[in-house]
C-alpha cells in the first residue's frame, strides 16, 4: 500500500509527496507534474521505496518492443549488446510506480487530485 498527497501547486507543477505503506517515519518520495509539458515524473524515490529490477523475461519483451517499434519505422533492428546495454538497468520501484499511475491518471483525465492511496 502506498498513499500520497500534493504539497505544493504553483502554475507550473503539482508536487505530491508519497510514502510506502503510510509510514511516515523516512523521507517521503517526492512526484512532480509539469504542468506545461504535460509530464508525469519521479523527483526522487522515497527513502523506504524498494527498486525492483527487471526479470530476464521483462528485458526480452521490452527489446523486441524496441526492434518492433524501429520495424515499423523501416529501421534495422539493434544489435542484441546495444539492445542489452539499453535494458540492463530496466526495473521499477515498487511503491512509485502504483502512486505515479493513480497521479497520471488523474491528472490527464483533467481531473488532478489531491491525494491518494493504493493498496
Amino acid at each position: 500500500m502506498v498513499t500520497f498527497q500534493l504539497v505544493e501547486r504553483t502554475g507550473e507543477t503539482l508536487t505530491y509527496e508519497y510514502y510506502p505503506e503510510d509510514d511516515h517515519t523516512g523521507a517521503p518520495g517526492i512526484i512532480v507534474v509539469d504542468l506545461a509539458r504535460m509530464a508525469v515524473d519521479m523527483r526522487k524515490p522515497a527513502e523506504k521505496d524498494v527498486f525492483r529490477p527487471a526479470s530476464d523475461e521483462e528485458k526480452a519483451a521490452m527489446q523486441a518492443g524496441l526492434n518492433a517499434m524501429r520495424e515499423k519505422r523501416g529501421d534495422a533492428p539493434l544489435d542484441k549488446d546495444i539492445l542489452d546495454k539499453m535494458t540492463q538497468a530496466a526495473g521499477k520501484y515498487v511503491y512509485l510506480d502504483p502512486a505515479m499511475q493513480q497521479i497520471a491518471g488523474a491528472f490527464y483525465s483533467g481531473n488532478p487530485i489531491e491525494s491518494g492511496r493504493v493498496d
